[in-house]
């Protein structure tokens, strides 16, 4: 935030042995998704700062508090939610090596969820939105976790998808 579009040049390469393709992505990009990692978290702190104020689920926090120009809907921010808090979940134990995790709730409704994603930032050092860039500690996070684990801390690339038979 503040959204803004642009184009992002990703380098794309060919195995030599399988003749399978394969892209090299920046580690502060969420593979499969059009929007940075910190475009993505940014905009469910706010959707999280707006249920505190009394604004409704996903879809208004996206109406009133996104920016015209961002194309997120309360679908999309729902998805995010669930891609980021998988991600958290999935690198846990790699995270509560560098921060303490005490007092995180899982819940199944949007504010619980949203609740969890917020101790999660603040137990990382991320703050959320009006901020200066250097105001945030996103991008040390998911480099050193990049750096650590060799994954991406939100989103699957397509190696570790799994491929589904066809019908």
């Amino acid at each position: 935030m503040p959204y803004r579009e642009g184009v992002i040049v990703v380098a794309r390469f060919q195995c030599r042995t399988t003749g399978g393709t394969f892209s090299l992505l920046p580690y502060w990009l969420a593979p499969y998704h059009q929007y940075t990692v910190r475009s993505i978290l940014f905009a469910l702190l706010l959707a999280a700062a707006a249920q505190e104020n009394g604004i409704g689920g996903l879809f208004c926090a996206a109406e009133k508090c996104l920016e015209g120009d961002c194309r997120a809907n309360g679908f999309l921010l729902d998805r995010w939610l669930q891609v980021c808090l998988s991600g958290l979940h999935r690198a846990h134990a790699e995270l509560a090596r560098w921060a303490e995790f005490g007092g995180l709730g899982q819940g199944l409704d949007v504010r619980s969820r949203l609740d969890e994603l917020r101790a999660y930032c603040r137990a990382l050092g991320i703050r959320g939105p009006p901020l200066d860039h250097g105001d945030c500690n996103l991008s040390e996070v998911l480099h050193r976790h990049a750096r650590t684990t060799g994954r991406f801390l939100f989103g699957a690339p397509s190696q570790e998808r799994r491929r589904r038979a066809a019908p």
